[in-house]
């Protein structure tokens, strides 16, 4: 069996190295950025509501749902909009993926 060059064994190692250590990022990075970004958009969302009620509880029936298409368009949530016995109508925000 012929000897491997020392140049060989040290590039088997770095490469090794520097692959185990790209996997470890890119794992942690999987592992953290979504509950990160689930907290952010829930938080963002929650404060885009309270502004959106805020804005439509003076507006006639029209503006309000301009107001809530708006929102959806810059929120990136689906809207659902139901009428309960008493009249009101309650906005329902999911997350979906965006769209390009």
């Amino acid at each position: 069996m012929k000897k491997s060059s020392v140049r060989f064994k040290i590039f088997l190692t770095t490469a090794a190295l520097l692959t185990f250590c790209a996997f470890i990022i890119y794992l942690s990075l999987y592992m953290v950025l979504p509950q990160y970004y689930y907290k952010y958009k829930k938080n963002s969302t929650s404060v885009s509501v309270n502004k959106l009620i805020e804005e439509c509880k003076n507006e006639s029936t029209s503006n309000g749902f301009l107001a809530i298409d708006k929102f959806v368009r810059e929120n990136n949530c689906k809207k659902f909009a139901t009428n309960s016995i008493t009249s009101y109508s309650t906005l329902f925000c999911s997350f979906r993926a965006a769209r390009k």
